[in-house]
């Protein structure tokens, strides 16, 4: 994996810094390769999210083409952060969005790392596997995406391991949560040129790690996109009121109640598919990959890349060497991915 700590001028996640030190909200950074350029785009991630920083591509591209910037994306860009999402109307009783609670962090030194090295690995579904899962995972009672299917095929294959590792018990729950813009899910929807931080987090639970792995795949999924349905206005509304009544704010947190080596997070660039075609004008041209590079080890943190000109798609992971291992070896998993590594 290309190392971010030449490629990437800052950390976007995963740090703590002093107050002294400078923090950008964005900044881009070009690295000549021979042969090429690796353009690296890091942002604050509590100012921008994904789809933000997506837009600032967007319009990055379009000046780098010599084009003048979409007005409507401008427009949606600047709108006020502190108002964009309406809080609760007096009377509504807000959600307690237990599983983002966490203890103050106030006065303590800094980050205290994770229980044990999780290198970072890609892994590849060519197209025609995506295809294959997506027609298994279908086979439901309801609709179901891609990003669910490989949702769903990753936290099963994941549990199996573990599960037969004896590192999940059988009747140990198990959550996976989903990273969900909270644009659309607004009433009405905030545009998609918005550019600040607004994700809501979808937990899917399974009571038993057995009942995850002994399901079908098709359950998985569904189970999966009936969590990412129940993030909608009022949960929206709900988070930020929460977040604007609580004085300290290091008591939020993504996925604060998440088990290391039992649950995973999981967050999707897929809708940036688009950057596999974008020419960013004459002098830059289009590239060939679109990655992140490698991050502060974050176990069981999965990033869902955009499909490539191929249609093949990449999971980027921070897996405890076990898991990797497990995962290598597991010849259901290695039937629909490839390692890159």
């Amino acid at each position: 994996m290309l190392d971010g700590d030449i490629l990437c001028p800052k950390k976007g996640m995963g740090y703590v810094y002093t107050e002294e030190t400078e923090r950008p909200v964005f900044i881009i950074q070009a690295n000549f390769v021979k042969g090429g350029l690796l353009l690296c785009f890091a942002s604050m991630h509590n100012a921008l999210d994904m789809n933000g920083q997506g837009i600032v591509l967007k319009m990055f591209a379009a000046a780098a083409r010599g084009e003048e910037l979409d007005a409507e994306l401008v427009k949606a860009g600047n709108q006020d952060a502190d108002t964009i999402v309406p809080l609760l109307k007096p009377g509504e009783i807000g959600l307690d969005h237990s599983d983002l609670r966490k203890p103050s962090s106030l006065g303590q030194s800094g980050h205290h790392g994770a229980p044990g090295k999780a290198p970072w690995n890609y892994w590849r579904f060519p197209a025609e596997k995506l295809a294959k899962l997506k027609e298994i995972a279908s086979s439901g009672r309801t609709w179901v995406s891609t990003n669910d299917a490989v949702t769903a095929f990753y936290i099963q294959r994941l549990t199996a391991v573990r599960l037969a590792a004896d590192r999940v018990a059988p009747d140990e729950d198990v959550h996976c949560l989903r990273a969900v813009d909270g644009r659309r899910k607004l009433d009405p929807p905030v545009s998609e040129g918005y550019l600040g931080h607004l994700c809501g987090l979808a937990d899917t639970a399974w009571p038993t790690a057995r009942e995850l792995v002994d399901g079908s795949l098709a359950d998985a999924a569904i189970s999966i996109r009936e969590s990412l349905n129940r993030i909608d206005d009022f949960y929206m509304r709900s988070l930020a009121t929460l977040i604007n009544e609580t004085e300290d704010k290091t008591t939020i947190f993504y996925a604060a109640k998440k088990k290391f080596g039992k649950d995973i997070l999981i967050s999707s660039w897929v809708q940036l598919h688009w950057l596999a075609n974008c020419s960013f004008g004459t002098a830059i041209g289009m590239p060939d990959f679109v990655r992140r590079a490698r991050l502060p080890e974050l176990p069981d943190l999965v990033y869902m890349m955009p499909k490539n000109k191929e249609g093949h798609m990449d999971l980027g992971m921070s897996l405890f060497h076990e898991d990797f291992v497990g995962l290598a070896n597991d010849a259901i998993w290695r039937d629909f991915t490839e390692l890159i590594g």
